[in-house]
């Protein structure tokens, strides 16, 4: 929820770098990026694990694979249909590391994003090259999506199971600042709130419901106990509230000011409720936080 792409991810997740394209080596040493047009992607479900959104219009999607889906070709296929060494090298990939759907694009069947400043170009000064033409629809139509993993490993090496180690709270906008001048903005690279440094606190709120993102692997429950964890600097805070979706705006939780290294566990209420976040500078302006909610059992 906290990346750039439609899925959630960084942009950098899966970009294959400069650095890669000519190191000798056989395939690149990680899954590939990469997005397919509207008649490609699915419009129910939207998206799935690991991806945790999707485009705003998904609904408009025609196909059956949402994003989020991991498409490889099989080990079988023979590697030597491939002539041209650029696309040898993705179909090597492919076989080993697959691809990840993780945005939409405007009428490609697919695409696999590399770094800019690459000057990658498969169809030499702009020509069209029927070979290459061809292998680029072989590809296409030799990828098949994973149906199952046995587990998901974390980036040391830990069981990873989404229901319970996953985050299911955006920090992302929009925020409405109600006192102060000057509105904190949610950075992807620090996967915070920064304040600007204006001499004054800035408090500002979220209520727009998006920051708790309906997922299939991460649903609310009523009586589940969550935890909040808040990091902070500069003095800056995080607040989390949950309101009655009845029109009475009864606040059903209140977390109270939660600073730097503070928890706070509650059980889910039961009824329709939706999500406040505020968040506030320090006392001078300044700081940023940022707020984690996990599923406790």
């Amino acid at each position: 929820m906290q990346g750039s792409r439609a899925a959630g991810v960084p942009t950098i997740a899966g970009v294959i770098r400069v650095a890669e394209l000519n190191d000798g080596l056989p395939a690149y040493r990680h899954a590939l990026a990469m997005s397919m047009t509207y008649t490609g992607l699915a419009a129910t479900p939207p998206f799935q694990f690991p991806a945790t959104s999707a485009d705003y219009d998904a609904a408009a999607n025609t196909g059956k694979l949402s994003e989020g889906a991991r498409l490889m070709i099989p080990a079988s296929f023979d590697s030597s249909r491939i002539q041209t060494p650029a696309l040898r090298k993705i179909v090597e990939t492919l076989k080993t590391f697959g691809a990840y759907a993780v945005d939409r694009n405007d009428g490609c069947p697919y695409i696999f994003y590399v770094e800019n400043g690459a000057n990658f170009h498969l169809m030499a000064d702009g020509t069209w090259d029927n070979t290459i033409a061809a292998e680029l629809d072989l590809i296409r139509s030799s990828m098949r999506q994973v149906a199952d993993v046995s587990e998901w490993v974390d980036g040391a090496g830990n069981v990873f199971t989404p229901a319970t180690n996953l985050n299911l709270l955006s920090m992302r906008g929009d925020w409405y600042v109600i006192n102060g001048t000057d509105a904190g903005i949610f950075d992807t690279w620090q996967q915070a709130v920064v304040f600007p440094a204006n001499g004054q606190r800035t408090v500002q709120v979220n209520g727009s419901g998006r920051n708790l993102p309906a997922m299939p692997y991460g649903v609310e429950q009523a009586g589940q106990t969550y935890r909040i964890h808040v990091t902070a600097s500069g003095g800056a805070y995080f607040k989390f509230d949950l309101v009655a979706g009845d029109g009475t705006n009864q606040n059903r939780y209140g977390s109270g000011v939660l600073t730097d290294g503070m928890d706070a566990t509650f059980a889910w209420p039961a009824g329709s409720v939706y999500p406040v976040l505020t968040t506030a500078s320090g006392s001078a302006g300044g700081g940023t936080v940022t707020a984690t909610m996990v599923r406790v059992d």
